[in-house]
């Protein structure tokens, strides 16, 4: 059987491949993503898993490879692992997270590291019932919520 239409069926494996092209990006842009060290401003410690952190104007969630119990109880020091020494973190096995302030210094890598949106982040206010906007300037960034006394 011999097609009428050649040009129809090339034209429609194209149109299909540039579909799946661009909800492939999409779905890329809306996982993981890096962020340099340097931009950070901000941080809030969600629950023992998750870590709410702002560069000037953009949120992002970071989500750890396993809980650290001892980030939810205050006044630990959180320092930022750069693993790979490229000046950003990353979703990766290098990048992670370090506790200094406990007994005994706890580390965890992030797996997964997403850019939030503003309904997203107040989504987060909402579930964790607490402010997630980014504090002002010269605010100290790990002054405890007076609210939860965390």
């Amino acid at each position: 059987m011999r097609l009428q239409f050649p040009w129809l069926l090339t034209f429609a494996l194209v149109l299909v491949s540039q579909v799946h092209a661009t909800e492939t990006a999409d779905a890329a842009r809306a996982r993981n993503h890096c962020v340099t060290l340097s931009l950070i401003r901000d941080r809030y410690v969600l629950d023992e898993r998750r870590v709410l952190i702002w560069t000037r104007t953009t949120p992002y969630l970071l989500v750890l490879g396993r809980p650290v119990p001892a980030m939810t109880k205050g006044h630990n020091s959180i320092t930022l692992i750069d693993g790979n020494h490229d000046g950003s973190i990353c979703a990766s096995i290098s990048d992670g997270i370090y506790l200094e302030d406990t007994l005994l210094p706890k580390a965890t890598n992030i797996v997964r590291l997403l850019r939030l949106d503003e309904v997203q982040v107040k989504s987060l206010e909402r579930t964790f019932n607490k402010p997630l906007q980014r504090r002002p300037r010269g605010m100290w960034k790990s002054k405890s919520d007076p609210a939860t006394g965390q």
